[in-house]
């Protein structure tokens, strides 16, 4: 079995071993040196300290991993696994930041050089390009069959794709355009581009391994080896290849001329090759279970450590002080390259799946596979609280102040409890294992990532979750949605929208947020309505009349509200027009009232037929029932035109009810006909 580690290149020393339960198939240092990220087909990718071995954080997939790469600034790490996402994670939480999707089982990864974007390879037959921020996909670069490795190029406008569809391509990164083909006679396994760009490597299962110009796409170079060709690697300069295969050979060639600079030869395949930074040494890991580093220049052996097993993968640190392996016995190592000593081997087990360590050190959290998380005293080891899951707890977090815990369970759910009386304070549930949770640093928010592809924010607090879940919609909830979850059109939902919008200069949102704000009575929202009428009609705005005539007459400015109104009315703004209308008619204007309740209809209103009977005094049960039937279902404008009936029937009491009903939702016309409730009613008129 595989012992997989790092290594002294010099002396081939092992100098660390960093385990896993299963086959550990992809490792990779940090920039810097100062970590190492492992991949493993038990599901987990780990980032170790190399030089005490310590394990510092882990991620999560529900299924195996078969690919991790570090962040430029090594800020994230991103993995590939066959459950058909690539997660990308902050390497010193653990926290996943983003789930990259595809339709089939994910293969290969690679940030750009800049660290904004994340190219990945796919057994759907696609390569996709995502945003590293958002984790929303920016491009979809079609094969015809799985997707088995992925490259930037330096300067991070190209993508190179290796397939089995005997290909390689390179496409634009911004566009999706396909820039070249570059064809094998059957499935490509590695691609590499050159350091400056210019040309790209490949590796094939046709035996071979090929230079190509990664503009034109023309052939520059051809190797053979006696077998499928596993591993390609570029030399910093980008003046010699690395090759290794089936027939167990590495080989290093002139990618210009395709000239054989050198063989280096294992006894079982060599499926892991990388060159120092400096060019001046090869590293290679082979099925025969060893690690071995050669002089590039001169071929010969300069180390060798047997591992008892396949090795999959190697790399050294950017400094070549160090050197990973990544093998089938799970686990991997770190070894020292100067002193030949292994410097950590990590291993995984055990029944506790997680700790975490209050933020004053004095309490301690463990999640179990029991379905519990407990919070002990660290110094007596006494058990505070207990807190339950039905099913086993994986993820587990204190936040900022030590008050609560956070917790992720298989049981497809994260919780947040109180730490001291173990109170179950929220549920945050998810369609899959939740396999991280996270506090925000002000305690406000809690992150969770799941087996169900996603990462997720909660807000800690009602108020704070809507402005979030606000600032994240790209629209207002439609009607259909508003009547989904029994909210009303001037909900708080909508309004924060509108509000969030118009502040950031849409002024279609502002002039519907004066619409809610006007529906409400209190005198904050009328002053904020005020003064965004204001600010729209300093813009030049006349859609506003209406709407200013509703906070004169709500001011006592019932003159002004009526010449507004009329205004409006006057160019078919229905609103203004059933505002007006029954204040006409109470004032004994009938014929006025009938014509802009007209008006109305022909800007939309049907509902305004039904009114001009009341005005009409032709009012029938079936005419007062349409009326009513509006009234019941919160229309304010039918309100108005009940509160005319009961004044011409000298119900004045009934009149009052009506015409308050209708200003307690904020109807825009309640307050001018209340000031005529104890008039004498409307005029005759013959229609």
């Amino acid at each position: 079995m595989v012992l997989p580690g790092v290594f002294d290149p010099t002396t081939g020393a092992e100098l660390t071993r960093l385990d896993h339960d299963d086959r550990v198939v992809a490792v990779a240092f940090a920039p810097d040196g100062t970590r190492v990220a492992t991949a493993s087909i038990d599901g987990s990718a780990r980032v170790f300290d190399p030089t005490t071995g310590a394990e510092l954080t882990r991620f999560g997939h529900d299924h195996r991993i078969f690919g991790v790469a570090f962040s430029p600034d090594g800020a994230r790490v991103v993995t590939a696994s066959i459950d058909g996402s690539a997660g990308l994670f902050d390497a010193a939480t653990g926290t996943q930041l983003a789930s990259l999707l595809h339709d089939g089982p994910v293969l290969a990864v690679a940030f750009s050089p800049d660290g904004t974007r994340v190219a990945t390879g796919s057994g759907d037959g696609s390569a996709r390009v995502f945003d590293a921020t958002t984790g929303s996909q920016l491009r979809c670069l079609c094969h015809g069959r799985p997707v088995l490795a992925v490259a930037f190029s330096p300067d991070g406008t190209r993508v190179a794709t290796a397939s089995g569809d005997g290909s390689a391509r390179v496409f634009a990164a911004d566009s999706g355009a396909e820039l070249g083909r570059l064809d094998h006679d059957d499935t490509v396994v590695a691609v590499a581009f050159s350091p400056d760009g210019s040309r790209v490597a490949t590796a094939s299962g046709d035996g071979s391994a090929r230079a190509f110009n990664a503009a034109a796409g023309a052939e520059l170079a051809r190797l053979h080896h006696d077998g499928p060709v596993l591993a390609v690697a570029f030399s910093a300069g980008g003046t010699r290849v690395v090759t290794g295969g089936r027939d167990g050979g590495t080989r290093m060639f002139d990618p210009g001329s395709g000239a054989e600079l050198g063989r280096l030869d294992h006894d079982g395949w060599v499926e892991g090759v990388a060159f120092s930074p400096d060019g001046t040494r090869v590293a290679t890991g082979s099925s025969d279970g060893s690690v071995r580093v050669f002089d590039a220049v001169g071929g010969g052996e300069l180390a060798r450590c047997d591992h008892g097993g396949p090795v999959v993968a190697v790399a050294l640190s950017l400094d070549g002080a160090r050197m990973a392996t990544a093998g089938n016995d799970g686990s991997a190592r770190v070894f020292d390259t100067a002193r030949g000593t292994q410097l950590a081997c990590l291993e995984q087990g055990g029944w506790v799946e997680a700790v975490a360590v209050s933020p004053d050190g004095a309490r301690l959290a463990t999640a179990g596979n029991d379905g519990l998380a407990r919070v002990f005293d660290v110094a007596t080891g006494v058990e505070l609280a207990c807190f339950d899951h039905d099913s086993t707890v994986v993820a587990v977090s204190f936040s900022p102040d030590g008050a609560r815990v956070a917790t992720g369970s298989r049981d497809r759910s994260a919780r947040v409890f109180d730490a001291v009386s173990g109170a179950e304070l929220a549920r945050l549930d998810h369609d899959d294992t939740v396999v991280a949770v996270s506090f925000s640093p002000d305690g406000g928010r809690v992150v969770t990532g799941s087996y169900d592809g996603s990462a997720r924010v909660f807000e800690a607090e009602s108020a704070s979750l809507l402005r979030r879940v606000i600032e994240m919609m790209t629209r207002p909830l439609r009607p259909g949605e508003l009547r989904r979850y029994w909210l009303p059109w001037n909900c708080r939902h909508r309004e924060e929208w509108l509000r969030w919008r118009a502040m950031a200069g849409d002024f279609k949102a502002a002039r519907d947020l004066v619409d809610v704000l006007l529906s409400r009575r209190a005198e904050g929202e009328l002053s904020e309505a005020e003064t965004w009428c204001r600010r729209l009609t300093a813009r030049g705005d006349t859609d506003l009349r209406a709407a200013s005539g509703a906070i004169a007459a709500r001011r006592g400015r019932y003159d002004e509200a009526i010449a507004l109104w009329g205004q409006a009315a006057a160019d078919g703004d229905a609103r203004a027009a059933l505002a007006l209308a029954p204040v006409e008619a109470v004032s004994g204007n009938p014929q006025r009232a009938l014509a802009l309740l007209r008006i109305a209809v022909q800007s939309g209103r049907k509902d305004a037929a039904a009114y001009a009977v009341t005005i009409n005094q032709t009012i029938t049960g079936v005419h007062i029932r349409r009326v009513e039937t509006a009234a019941d279902a919160g229309n304010t404008d039918a309100f108005n035109f009940l509160g005319l009936v009961a004044l011409l029937d000298g119900r004045t009491s009934v009149t009052i009810d009506y015409w308050t009903r209708s200003a307690e939702p904020g109807d825009w016309a309640a307050p001018v006909l209340l000031t005529h409730v104890r008039r004498p009613p409307f005029l005759d008129a013959s229609v």
